[in-house]
């Protein structure tokens, strides 16, 4: 899941698909996808941190914790990249 967030948020901000333009022009979806991986992200955030702190218990529950750290870092560069993707989009469909 992370390498899909990860390469997912390497693309390019001009190649804008007919998904894409969809969502841009309706501002209640875009809410609902920022919103949504907002969310996501958070939830990884408080998974990382429970998980973690449980390293006196169990050393795979604590690596376990270790390797959410990434996916969280992901999923806010995905959502970094979908709001660049909207101003440029917004930035030419005026």
């Amino acid at each position: 899941m992370g390498l899909g967030f990860g390469f997912s948020s390497m693309g390019d901000i001009t190649k804008i698909s007919k998904v894409d333009a969809k969502l841009f022009s309706d501002k209640r979806k875009f809410r609902k996808r920022v919103v949504a991986l907002l969310i996501l992200a958070f939830v990884m955030m408080i998974t990382t941190i429970f998980f973690v702190s449980q390293k006196k218990n169990d050393v795979g529950v604590y690596q376990l914790g270790l390797n959410c750290f990434p996916l969280v870092i992901a999923i806010v560069f995905t959502l970094k990249q979908l709001i660049d993707k909207k101003q440029y989009y917004e930035l030419f469909n005026q």
